[in-house]
């Protein structure tokens, strides 16, 4: 499947969406295994055992975040740095040095996440069941955080399918068949050890790709210019993860494991509307380096503002359906997720708005604006917080739902006033941008 046949008059914008397309298509594969995984783990746990799965893949996601120090997005610029003046032993001196760091890095996250794990299912969760499940949980965190690493190395030299399978498509399609396979027998604990054996897969396979794709010679890279680079972007992503996940935190405190589960269901579901923009991002960031490499701001300006178009073209229709029909589309899980409708609704809109503000985080991280996305993120963080801490002790899911929309909301539009301060243009849709005319 590809996105919609419009055609562009901007060369740039077209190079955008044949990589988008593929990226989409590839996106597409990996958001119907990651349909297939949930739905899995939401028959045949149900709601309860579901919510404290959701609950162990957030901690083994924090520790994965913590222990790649930022450098799952500083690769995608150095490496296609490298591999646009044709120094593949620089991609390879690239992906070998952030590599090692990120290895040595999560397997210090995995063990204090084993170490953490009886406090926090204990006393920050409230459910001593919950300790073995987060131990378990701690082995998925190096080959989740390593394929991530090869995913972004295959974006960044212009493997724009592949990568964007690595990160996206084969854990979960691997988590399908080992959860639809063990998790009978095993519940939870099945899905536990599906999901890490997933992660280990993905990593062999994005291992095998990147060898295939880069020359195996090599030179050094300098480690300093890796970790100064990755540092501003290591702290947006931890206070990221306030954002996106601070608010199913706080119900495991706060409410009963069926609620975390539904919400975790409505929450997963809620990114299928911004799953173009994902896929834009894979092919355009290298792109956006290129064009801010040579001080082209005309045509960068053109081709983030078409391409934001082309997305609120694609993403507009399950906007609809999520708004629309919430109750139907969650009921599928199982009846028992159906009362998650007004969740999907509520999130969904705030993706919309991911995608309406188009690849505003990209832009800046492309321009080497790190330092200005981890201040808007300190401030979205700190919204995040004080929300989630007002609205969901007293409205539980619905108050988790308000206050994560209304952050990622907050977010993007501060981010777009600072595209606009720091690089000149606004990036809003427009359909003279798409056709290559003055914008």
């Amino acid at each position: 499947m590809r996105l919609p046949r419009l055609t562009s008059g901007d060369p740039n914008l077209r190079g955008v969406v044949r990589g988008a397309s593929v990226a989409f298509a590839t996106r597409l594969g990996g958001a119907a295994a990651k349909f297939g995984q949930d739905l899995a783990v939401a028959r045949l746990l149900g709601p309860s055992d579901a919510g404290a799965f959701f609950l162990a893949v957030t901690a083994a996601t924090v520790a994965s975040t913590a222990g790649r120090l930022g450098l799952d997005n500083t690769v995608v610029r150095f490496s296609a740095s490298c591999a646009a003046m044709d120094d593949w032993p620089g991609v390879r001196g690239v992906g070998r040095r952030s590599l090692g760091i990120t290895l040595a890095g999560a397997a210090i996250a995995a063990l204090a996440l084993a170490f953490a794990a009886r406090a926090l299912g204990i006393r920050v969760f409230h459910d001593p069941n919950l300790v073995p499940v987060l131990i378990a949980m701690a082995v998925s965190v190096v080959p989740t955080s390593a394929y991530t690493i090869y995913g972004q190395l295959l974006k960044g030299i212009g493997r724009i399918g592949e990568g964007v399978s690595v990160l996206t498509a084969v854990a979960p399609a691997i988590a399908t068949v080992l959860t639809l396979a063990l998790a009978p027998a095993w519940g939870l604990m099945g899905a536990v050890a599906a999901y890490s054996a997933a992660a280990i897969g993905a990593w062999v396979v994005g291992l095998v790709r990147w060898n295939r794709a880069v020359p195996a010679a090599t030179r050094g890279f300098p480690v300093p210019e890796l970790l100064r680079s990755g540092f501003p972007l290591w702290v947006h992503s931890l206070l990221q993860l306030v954002i996106r996940h601070g608010a199913l935190v706080m119900l495991g405190i706060f409410a009963s494991n069926s609620e975390v589960g539904v919400f975790g269901i409505a929450f997963r579901l809620a990114f299928a509307v911004s799953s173009v923009l994902i896929a834009v991002n894979a092919s355009a960031a290298p792109r956006f380096s290129a064009l801010h490499a040579k001080g082209d701001l005309e045509t960068l300006k053109q081709t983030a503002r078409g391409s934001t178009f082309l997305m609120c073209v694609v993403a507009g229709p399950v906007l609809a359906v999520f708004v629309l029909f919430p109750d139907r589309i969650l009921s599928i899980y199982s009846p028992e997720f159906a009362a998650g409708g007004v969740l999907l609704a509520i999130l969904a809109v705030g993706q919309f708005v991911n995608v309406a503000t188009g690849s505003v985080q990209m832009l800046l991280m492309m321009t080497e604006q790190e330092d200005w996305i981890m201040r808007t993120t300190v401030l979205a963080a700190c919204l995040a917080l004080f929300l989630n801490i007002a609205l969901i002790p007293r409205w539980g899911s619905t108050g988790a739902a308000v206050a994560t929309s209304v952050v990622w909301i907050v977010q993007n539009l501060l981010v777009l006033v600072t595209v606009r301060w720091k690089l000149g243009f606004w990036v809003t849709p427009s359909l003279r941008a798409w056709r290559g005319t003055a914008a």
